[in-house]
Formats: C-alpha cells, sequence, structure tokens
C-alpha cells in the first residue's frame, strides 16, 4: 500500500503534526486532517510529500475532502 506522509501545520493552534493519507494526493484537491493537539479539523492543498511504505509512528489519518 502507498502511504503519502506530509506535515501539516493546525488553523486553529497552530500546532505542526504529520499526517497520512492511504493513496497519493492529487494536489488539485482539498484535504483534511483532525489536529491531535486541539481536535479541530484542518482543511489545506497538499504541497508536498513522501511516499512511504510504512506509516511514521503518532501519525494522524488525513482524509479526501469532497466538494459539493
Amino acid at each position: 500500500m502507498t502511504n503519502s506522509v506530509t506535515e501539516v501545520t493546525c488553523r486553529k493552534c497552530s500546532h505542526k503534526f504529520t499526517g497520512v493519507l492511504h493513496d497519493l494526493f492529487d494536489v488539485s484537491k482539498e484535504y483534511a486532517a483532525t489536529c491531535p493537539s486541539c481536535e479541530c479539523e484542518t482543511f489545506f492543498n497538499p504541497r508536498a510529500a513522501f511516499i512511504e511504505t510504512g506509516i511514521p509512528k503518532n501519525a494522524v489519518k488525513i482524509k479526501y475532502v469532497a466538494k459539493l
């Protein structure tokens, strides 16, 4: 399985954390991750990511955000 790993910065509390998507990022789409510090949802467009086969310790799951 392919995992895309990137650093995410929470828009509410500015906490930086590692996020993982169990797929490849599409830079034209928006994604969301829950901040482990304040538990608020942060929305972002990925700019860069590492492709990994493993999942880093304490990584937060990233979800694709569908626009309706």
